[in-house]
Parts: C-alpha cells; sequence; structure tokens
C-alpha cells in the first residue's frame, strides 16, 4: 500500500492498515507499507520497502459506502489469482460500518495497543495536574476546515450550544474536568468560555507541543476517558472504539440534533447530516 501515510489523516490510515492485516490473515501474504504515524503511536514494525509494480487498484472507485469487508476481500482475492507478478498495489478507505469489523475486534485492539511509553507520559500529565480521570469529560470538536464547508453530508460540526448541553447531561456538575480537544482550540475555548464552560487541554497539561505531539496527546486522553464526547470525525470514532474505560460516549446526531449515546463496535464511523 504506496498511498499509506499519504491518503488522508492519521485515523484514516489506521483503517487502511487493518484492511492490509486482515489482507495478510486471509490470503497469507506479505504486506508493505510507507512510514505512517501509526508505526510511532502503536509500536507497529516497519515493513520492507514498497515493491514497484504496475498492478494498482484503487478500492474506492470499486466500492461505496454500502459495500462489506468480505467482498472486498473477495475481489482482491480474484485480483492476485489474476495477477502474473503477484504484487497489488491497494489504496482505498476502508471504513466499513464497524458491526462489520467486530469480528475481528480482538486482532483491531491488539493491533492498535497505544505504546506503553506514550500512554505512561500521558498518565502522569493527567496525575501532576490532580485531573481525576473519573469525571474527566473529553470533548473533541472538529472545528477548522468542518466549519469551511457548506452543507457537505459527512464533514459538520454541531452547534456549540448543543455541545454545552451534552456536557451538563452526563451530571457530574461541579466535579467536571472539561478537556478539549479541536484542530482550532483558539475559537472553541473562547466560544465555550463565553457561554461560562472552563476547559483544559493538552496544552495546559504540557508545554512546547508540536502539531504531532497535541495529536497523540489528544487520541490517548480520548482511549482514556471516562466520558466520551467524539466529532463526526474518524479521529475521535477510532478513540472509542480502543476506550475500555468509559461510563458513557456521546456522538453528535446532526448540527443541531443534539449529542445521542453510541456503541462505537456497531455504528456508522462518520453520520449524515441528513
Amino acid at each position: 500500500m504506496d498511498s499509506l501515510g499519504r491518503n488522508g489523516r492519521f485515523a484514516n490510515q489506521v483503517f487502511q492498515f487493518f484492511f492490509l492485516k486482515l489482507v495478510q490473515q486471509k490470503f497469507g501474504c506479505e504486506i508493505r507499507y510507507p512510514y505512517w504515524l501509526g508505526l510511532d503511536i502503536f509500536n507497529i514494525t516497519p515493513s520492507p520497502p514498497v515493491m514497484p509494480t504496475e498492478t494498482r487498484v484503487a478500492f474506492e472507485e470499486l466500492s461505496g459506502r454500502g459495500d462489506s469487508l468480505e467482498l472486498d476481500l473477495m475481489r482482491l482475492g480474484k485480483l492476485l489469482q489474476l495477477c502474473p507478478e503477484n504484487i497489488i498495489d491497494i489504496s482505498g478507505y476502508f471504513q466499513y460500518r464497524t458491526n462489520l469489523l467486530s469480528g475481528h475486534r480482538n486482532l483491531f485492539l491488539e493491533t492498535f495497543s497505544i505504546s506503553d511509553t506514550l500512554r505512561n507520559e500521558v498518565f502522569q500529565g493527567i496525575k501532576r495536574h490532580n485531573i481525576d480521570l473519573e469525571n474527566l469529560i473529553v470533548v473533541h470538536f472538529r472545528a477548522g476546515d468542518y466549519l469551511s464547508y457548506d452543507g457537505h453530508p459527512y464533514f459538520w460540526a454541531p452547534k456549540i450550544d448543543s455541545v454545552i448541553k451534552a456536557i451538563n447531561n452526563f451530571g457530574l456538575g461541579q466535579n467536571a474536568t472539561i478537556y478539549l480537544a479541536s484542530d482550532d482550540m483558539t475559537y472553541v475555548e473562547a466560544e465555550l468560555k463565553r457561554r461560562g464552560v472552563n476547559v483544559i487541554s493538552c496544552h495546559s497539561v504540557f508545554k512546547d507541543l508540536s502539531e504531532v505531539d497535541a495529536l497523540c496527546i489528544d487520541f490517548t486522553v480520548m482511549t482514556m476517558a471516562a466520558y466520551l464526547m467524539i466529532a463526526n470525525s474518524t479521529f475521535s470514532f477510532l478513540a472509542a472504539m480502543l476506550n475500555n474505560n468509559s461510563k458513557l460516549m456521546t456522538r453528535p446526531a446532526s448540527i443541531d440534533g443534539g449529542y445521542i449515546k453510541f456503541e462505537p463496535w456497531s455504528d456508522e464511523i462518520l453520520l449524515s447530516s441528513g
């Protein structure tokens, strides 16, 4: 998969890599891929260099949103039989409804186990700041590019007032600590503060973070959260799939529809605003 690391952002790349793992499991193939961030976050072993080939298959051109994991694996099996050099470069997003992945849940969790080093650093930072994980609400609000889309069916952000209502619905009151993860912290933090909601962030807990550092910390905190509010985003949905500590997870139902409970292993990764 020569496009891995360049086709979409980090969470998209996770699902692409997992499809490779399933290909390896089903067909006994050797899989090869370039460097991508997951190698560091999940301690994944690098592969040998990707081999050149003229046989390239873009699965997003073959697949519809309703297609299944098994159908795509069947397609690939037939292609392997027809390929004389037995080398195929594939690309795609491979983001199936997660109940279609539930039979491979153990492999998924084993493959994407956050490194002990990263998890311990984040835990120690939280401990130093006396943050109670049992009363920690982690909010992911995708702003930035999402707010620039107009009427896109999948790239949308809820109203700030819906976020505040959902925070209050957890019923933690003054005991709650609100951790905000966002691609536009200045805007979202200011909007929440203007409405009387104070938050902390990775920049409150750690200093001098690069953009990649902040991403890794936010993602790790989401996987540890007792209460998690995701965005309509693959990034926080993936964190929910890896979170074994949560008491309650919610997601925005639509731009104006408030937040709803969800089960990350039996749901659509992105919800349509319609």
